[in-house]
């Protein structure tokens, strides 16, 4: 109960039911401990930290977030480069960067 009450819970409702069904799998019993609870939550990742990979603990969205920053900071900033390397489209990336932009984990242009 102290880590899930010391942690910030950045992704509120949403991120709380993910670690609670992560334990609950985890656990397959009636009793969930530390052990059980997803890896960022007991230390290590930083979880407000969107380019932080954290497999298994993460959603697909969560997982396609990480990929799009890496890869857009690793191609300098550049929404074509980076549509190129992870192999989609130009404007489906300008989209998610746009709704990052929104989330504020990236910079207003």
């Amino acid at each position: 109960m102290a880590v899930l009450l010391a942690y910030d819970w950045p992704g509120n409702v949403r991120e709380l039911r993910n670690a609670a069904e992560y334990a609950a799998v985890m656990a397959r019993a009636d009793d969930v401990g530390i052990e059980h609870l997803p890896p960022y939550l007991v230390g290590g990742l930083d979880e407000r930290d969107p380019l932080a990979i954290r497999v298994p603990g993460m959603t697909l969205a969560d997982l396609e977030r990480a990929a799009i920053l890496r890869t857009y900071e690793a191609m300098g900033h550049n929404a074509h480069r980076t549509a190129a390397m992870l192999g989609i489209s130009i404007r489906k990336i300008r989209y998610r960067l746009k709704q990052y932009r929104e989330m504020g984990l990236l910079p207003e242009r």
